[in-house]
């Protein structure tokens, strides 16, 4: 025999559910008579009445401008609000690649520009040796 069939059964739980007070033949009780609006659970409450539903008001232009440049100020402050957020994403990553070829064409161009300059100084530099060197050796000559 299992462990379940070894239990002793319940008694039936009719005589319960047929207690005087909660019979459904007894009316609801009264409520306080203290003035307290506590609805019973027992208590059916309908809900308030709903105002009819009235119809939307006919908007001229100079409303509908009104609500245009609502709407546009409200979505003018949501993006600025948000501003950070669109600078900190895309924007700055394309800034980046921006900045950094600039930057490499710049050194770039500085390299060019110091090269030829330092060549046409050298350049100078070893002319002007040459001709003193010239100069000197047909003085001795």
């Amino acid at each position: 025999m299992s462990p379940a069939e070894r239990m002793p059964r319940p008694a039936r739980l009719e005589p319960l559910m047929t207690d005087p007070d909660t019979s459904p033949d007894k009316p609801a009780p009264a409520p306080p008579a203290d003035g307290d609006d506590i609805p019973m659970l027992t208590e059916v409450l309908s809900p308030p009445p709903r105002p009819a539903p009235s119809e939307p008001p006919i908007l001229d232009e100079a409303s509908w401008n009104r609500i245009a440049l609502k709407v546009e100020a409200n979505v003018m402050q949501r993006m600025l609000r948000h501003a950070d957020r669109l600078v900190d994403g895309p924007l700055v990553e394309r800034l980046d690649e921006l900045l950094e070829r600039g930057a490499q064409r710049l050194v770039d161009d500085i390299r060019s520009t110091l090269r030829e300059t330092v060549r046409e100084a050298v350049s100078r530099s070893i002319a002007e040796e040459l001709g003193k060197a010239r100069a000197e050796y047909k003085r001795n000559i």
